[in-house]
């Protein structure tokens, strides 16, 4: 009885830190994917469906393992903080709301926009501006 006991013991003690792995890589992969769709979606509710007329500057990004916040000015010059958090903690779909709307008071730094990818991202060879490699002449080259 002790040994089965003992078995079962570790078995939750592994399942236990399987789960536990499995929610970071979960939280890794909500901190750093490519949240392109949900900054979309972000935008869409911060317009609140309108398609035209809505010009927003994104202002300011938080992203976390449970949501990200986005905050925005629009073309009247307020503010709107839209939150958009996953379904069920860390799995599900993304579902945006807005937190807060109104006057910013603080200082203002707008978060420049996404670089456009370099020829080295795109998998080409960067080569270094300067003067070409100096000739050596015919005879000079070594033994």
């Amino acid at each position: 009885m002790g040994r089965v006991l003992h078995t079962l013991g570790s078995l939750l003690v592994a399942v236990f830190w399987i789960g536990v792995a499995a929610a970071c890589v979960a939280c890794l992969y909500n901190v750093f994917r490519d949240d392109l769709d949900v900054q979309q979606m972000a935008e869409a509710t911060a317009c609140e469906g309108r398609r035209e007329g809505c010009h927003l500057q994104r202002f300011r990004e938080e992203r976390w393992p449970l949501a990200s916040t986005f905050e925005f000015f629009d073309e009247k010059q307020e503010w709107i903080q839209v939150r958009c958090a996953r379904e069920r903690g860390l799995l599900g779909e993304y579902a945006c709301e807005i937190r807060e709307r109104g006057t910013y008071t603080g200082p203002i730094v707008l978060v420049p926009p996404r670089p456009a990818p370099t020829a080295k991202a795109k998998g080409g060879v960067v080569r270094k501006q300067g003067p070409p490699p100096a000739a050596v002449p015919a005879g000079d080259g070594g033994p």
